[in-house]
């Protein structure tokens, strides 16, 4: 378990969470869209060998609760937090 709530997540960021979003817990940080669970935040790495933001839809239909991404992905009715550069956000 992460230890932090969706709220904790955006504050460590730096951002204000959306003012419909919830708090809940965040069971855990993800880079593999194929271990996401529910409850999880995916973070859409673009790596070498595979672009994390073309896996973001599988890790929605595997329950994650928060994607964090570079570009937007209006398809996806999840929240998302758009940053810069994934990796030093996950850091």
């Amino acid at each position: 378990m992460s230890g932090m709530t969706l709220h904790q997540v955006y504050a460590a960021l730096k951002l204000k969470p959306p003012s419909t979003m919830a708090d809940a817990p965040v069971l855990k940080f993800e880079v593999d869209s194929r271990l996401v669970g529910a409850g999880d935040v995916f973070i859409a790495l673009a790596g070498v060998r595979s672009d994390g933001h073309d896996h973001a839809a599988s890790a929605v239909e595997n329950g994650a609760r928060l994607l964090i991404v570079q570009r937007d992905l209006p398809q996806l009715s999840i929240p998302q937090i758009k940053v810069d550069e994934c990796l030093i956000a996950l850091a």
